[in-house]
């Protein structure tokens, strides 16, 4: 498993325009493996609704769950806080590990 798997996770993006694909056949949203989500789901989610306006100009809207979402319970790269799990890991990674020439 990869700390921050490439994209587009959820659905398929044109590269070229930006704009959303068709919606990613994924059960679980992200893979076809079960992911812990809160509250918990004893099936595949509904990746349903496009989002209506992208965040950033220039960027892709994204297929959502439709309301109320759950939320994934473990996925730390997946939120907004990315820029703090990078920092973190850089941070472990210059205490622990050595480099070697």
């Amino acid at each position: 498993m990869t700390v921050e798997p490439g994209g587009p996770q959820i659905g398929n993006v044109d590269t070229a325009t930006a704009e959303a694909g068709p919606r990613n056949p994924n059960p679980w949203g992200l893979t076809t493996g079960r992911f812990e989500y809160d509250p918990p789901a004893a099936r595949r989610l509904g990746l349903n609704a496009l989002e209506q306006k992208q965040e950033r100009p220039g960027e892709a809207r994204c297929w959502l769950q439709v309301e109320p979402a759950r939320k994934l319970a473990n996925m730390m790269m997946l939120e907004k806080n990315s820029d703090d799990v990078v920092k973190f890991i850089v941070s472990w990674l210059q205490k622990h590990v050595t480099a070697t020439s």
